[in-house]
């Protein structure tokens, strides 16, 4: 394909032959700035990157395309971004000055029902597999917002409805096509590259491109939801709920799983509450089970019976159309100016209860929240070097989000979801935080931090020996980054 260009500045002229070079290695199209499809191309959904302008997008059709591609990049000093959705809080799918390998295009996905298994192309949404597995009654365990890269979210653990009943995304991962540094095409499975394997499996992007992921499948049809809204007004009105999370949460069977947000009124709530939700926070409970339906009511009872819920339901819901409940969500919004900590805690504690419902009392905006959600279950199953991921051994993952439409006060507004984020420590599990709901820190601490300290030595020399040797120039360094071994 031709590249597709405009006007020459001092800095374009100058990039014209990496774009001559890219144009002529790959068959997909490149990119460049002022093109009306470049500018399609070039947000992604943390607006707080859309100053990043990219020298080229290279829509990459196949392997063989991000092979080609690569070679040019590693050839030269300039910044790498991979981008599967582009949905990643820490705004690791683009890059200023640099090169994006935009894997959009690849959004195939081939379900084997007789041997359990999904293909999926690098580029595919939560929402392109789930409507492929849902069309023959089966599903892999993803996260909770359809438009979120597969990619991204698998890479780097994977959280959502079905990880209680079937762990992280990355814990059904069986094999992968990736491109390494060295413009090789190779696969990560348990017979070959098993050690490639295990560092996808929660390590991030730091080994290669993955152009085509295989997971298992589980059998799921209709899952039984319960929904619980509460107004809270007070902080002793978080602190009730909170408390009765920790109690009731851990206790479920492993086919439950359970989120909280606690967030100001919105537009979201206005076909779901009434009118009076409006002058206080809402925290909405939300819960599933896989259960047959007398079993998944019985579990579920207590979620729509705790205080007095402004408004409640018992439903039966496709998990197609559960993954999808979240996308109008204030927490969902493109392009708004957001900043995310999280951390897996063993725990709330007294103090980190109360920490949460002060600083959601003195939330910044109307677009912050709190999120909640239950871990445990099948997560804590496999041993804590089955993978590269953390957070075996934590029972809820808590994080604050900072969301705002403009960047007016944006310091104060990150320094109230860190200090948030700092409330949090106490009841801190060696499992860590998770990289996914994690804005992008300055060393690699926050990637040791995602790992369980049972193993956490091993752990980190493990994956640093991976970059050593899939990646020993660091290539693939815009990732929660882990440093090659000497």
């Amino acid at each position: 394909m031709n590249a597709v260009s405009s006007d020459d500045t001092p800095d374009r002229a100058q990039a014209r032959g990496v774009v001559e070079e890219l144009t002529s290695k790959v068959r997909g199209d490149v990119l460049t700035p002022g093109a009306p499809e470049y500018e399609h191309r070039r947000p992604i959904w943390n607006g707080m990157f859309d100053d990043a302008t990219p020298t080229a997008i290279v829509r990459c059709v196949d392997a063989r395309d991000c092979a080609a591609a690569i070679a040019v990049v590693s050839r030269l000093d300039m910044p790498l971004a991979v981008r599967g959705g582009g949905h990643h809080v820490a705004g690791f799918g683009t890059c200023h000055g640099g090169i994006v390998l935009d894997l959009g295009a690849m959004r195939s996905v081939t379900v084997d029902e007789n041997r359990g298994l999904a293909r999926v192309d690098g580029g595919c949404t939560l929402y392109d597999l789930d409507s492929a597995t849902s069309a023959v009654g089966c599903a892999v365990p993803l996260g909770v917002v359809s438009e979120t890269g597969v990619g991204g979210l698998a890479l780097s653990g994977g959280i959502g409805w079905r990880s209680r009943s079937h762990g992280f995304t990355s814990d059904n991962l069986l094999s992968a096509r990736v491109v390494t540094a060295a413009g090789e095409i190779v696969t990560a499975s348990e017979t070959e590259n098993a050690d490639l394997l295990w560092g996808l499996r929660g390590g991030g992007g730091n080994f290669g491109v993955v152009t085509e992921f295989t997971f298992a499948t589980h059998d799921v049809d209709v899952l039984t939801v319960a929904e619980a809204y509460h107004v809270c007004r007070s902080a002793e009105d978080i602190e009730v709920l909170l408390r009765f999370f920790d109690a009731w949460g851990p206790g479920l069977p492993n086919d439950v799983n359970l989120w909280l947000a606690i967030e100001p009124y919105s537009a979201y709530y206005h076909s779901r509450l009434p009118a009076e939700a409006a002058s206080g926070l809402v925290a909405s409970f939300l819960a599933c089970s896989s259960a047959p339906s007398d079993g998944a009511e019985q579990a579920l009872a207590p979620l729509l019976s705790e205080g007095t819920p402004l408004a409640s339901e018992l439903s039966a819901m496709r998990l197609v159309d559960l993954q999808q409940v979240q996308d109008d969500s204030g927490s969902a919004r493109r392009g708004m100016q957001t900043y995310m900590k999280s951390e897996a805690v063993t725990r709330l504690t007294a103090s980190m209860i109360s920490g949460v419902a002060d600083h959601m009392i003195r939330v910044p905006n109307d677009s912050s929240l709190f999120e909640l959600g239950l871990l445990g279950g099948a997560l804590a199953e496999r041993e804590d070097m089955h993978s590269a991921a953390g957070m075996r051994n934590a029972q809820h993952l808590a994080g604050f989000i900072m969301m705002a439409e403009s960047k007016d006060r944006l310091d104060e507004h990150i320094a109230w979801a860190r200090s948030g984020w700092g409330t949090l420590q106490e009841g801190t599990a060696s499992g860590g935080g998770y990289l996914n709901f994690d804005s992008a820190s300055d060393d690699d601490q926050r990637v040791v931090a995602s790992m369980s300290s049972a193993s956490l030595s091993e752990k980190w020399a493990k994956l640093r020996e991976l970059k050593r040797r899939w990646d020993p120039e660091n290539l693939f360094r815009l990732n929660h980054n882990v440093t090659p071994a000497d």
